[in-house]
């Protein structure tokens, strides 16, 4: 069982809280449609182990049970791209439309479709016709302002963000709300304001400790770790990555494995250790590319550029910058990270030239290294009879 200490507890924001004044973790949150769940849980097992064919199968099942229910057509959105064309947009489509699907739900599905290809305008338009055509959407106003997060609008982000988050609190959606409160945390992160956002982080991790939420949990779980890597709580966080890596291989999320891998890489770099802090940066950029997810290619290469700079290597932490800058750039998301970074790059660069320290002890990065932890990557997924998973940008838009 996951724990950590309430060094930070303090009053809940109001969006923690009910109508009637008690938390939401004191009331019976809403469970989804009993069969329609268990369709959808079994369709992303199948899709995660590349059953494409069987999956889209019980994405049906489910839609037929509950054609409301925003996940399954996020799910038929991510079965699409991670099928490799195995499963055809067309083919999904027709489903949709010839089940009668309500239309603020298919806008969301084109949504969904356009901000994993990257058509960040489409997304936008196609969210804020969702909206438009139910203003209860809460799928939609999440989904939006994870859009706007990404690229680093954090106000109107944090607006929508809110109106999803009461949305999903009165329609006693416990997995939206919790998504929600996760989404809020990033907010005030990027805001500047760790402490709110750390009682989000933490709050959600109290609210999620059921086994249909663990998708929830363990987003929430990366976020506290994160933050304490960010404010060197560097126990804390070791802790809180171990936990997420052991929750991510029992519940087949390769993206929060990838995410785990790179926090506990970060966490060894700050101790020192750089070797076992490069084992895990590339096991994890060899998850990413066995996946083809381009986000996560980027964000192990932004780490591996901390690395260089650990071993004075900063022409090669340079290299790895401007690769990942371009990645990110196709990605279009919010580079003010990756800003941060080239300045810390430049700050070390400077601070080393002066003591003639460039050029200390480094491992060397061959391409039969890097082949030999893609292939353990490989047999990472393989063991655990994982397979692709959705992308994550900054914030969850898995409503």
């Amino acid at each position: 069982m996951y724990s950590h200490n309430d060094q930070n507890k303090e009053t809940f924001p109001d969006e923690m809280e009910s109508d009637d004044g008690l938390h939401w973790n004191h009331l019976s949150g809403k469970n989804d449609n009993g069969l329609s769940s268990t369709f959808l849980f079994s369709a992303q097992k199948l899709k995660n182990k590349g059953c494409f064919e069987k999956a889209l199968e019980f994405y049906k099942a489910a839609l037929i049970i509950d054609s409301g229910n925003g996940r399954i057509y996020r799910g038929l959105a991510h079965l699409y791209y991670d099928s490799l064309g195995a499963i055809g947009y067309s083919e999904i489509e027709n489903i949709i439309i010839e089940m009668a699907c309500p239309e603020d739900m298919i806008f969301y599905f084109w949504g969904n479709i356009n901000f994993r290809r990257g058509a960040i305008d489409e997304a936008i338009s196609n969210f804020r016709r969702s909206i438009s055509l139910n203003r209860d959407n809460a799928y939609s106003y999440n989904n939006l302002g994870v859009v706007y997060l990404n690229q680093g609008n954090v106000l109107f982000a944090l607006s929508l963000i809110k109106k999803a988050s009461k949305l999903f609190r009165d329609q006693r959606d416990t997995k939206g709300f919790a998504l929600t409160m996760g989404n809020l945390g990033l907010c005030k992160r990027c805001e500047g304001e760790s402490h709110t956002s750390y009682n989000y982080f933490k709050y959600t991790v109290d609210i999620t400790d059921e086994d249909y939420l663990l998708p929830e949990r363990l987003n929430a779980i990366c976020n506290l770790a994160e933050l304490d890597l960010f404010e060197d709580r560097l126990i804390e966080a070791e802790f809180e990555f171990k936990s997420a890596t052991e929750l991510a291989l029992n519940g087949n999320s390769i993206q929060q494995l990838i995410r785990s891998y790179l926090g506990n890489g970060e966490v060894q770099l700050k101790w020192n250790n750089y070797e076992k802090g490069l084992e895990y940066i590339l096991i994890a950029q060899g998850l990413a590319i066995v996946n083809i997810d381009k986000f996560w290619i980027a964000e192990s290469i932004r780490k591996l550029s901390r690395y260089y700079v650990a071993v004075n290597l900063i022409n090669k932490a340079k290299e790895c910058m401007r690769k990942a800058l371009e990645i990110y750039t196709d990605c279009q998301v919010d580079i003010s990270q990756f800003i941060t970074d080239m300045l810390d790059n430049e700050y070390n660069y400077q601070h080393l030239l002066s003591k003639n320290q460039i050029g200390g002890n480094s491992i060397n990065i061959n391409l039969e290294q890097g082949t030999e932890y893609i292939l353990n990557s490989l047999q990472l997924l393989k063991k655990h009879n994982i397979g692709n998973d959705s992308t994550t940008y900054v914030g969850a838009d898995n409503a």
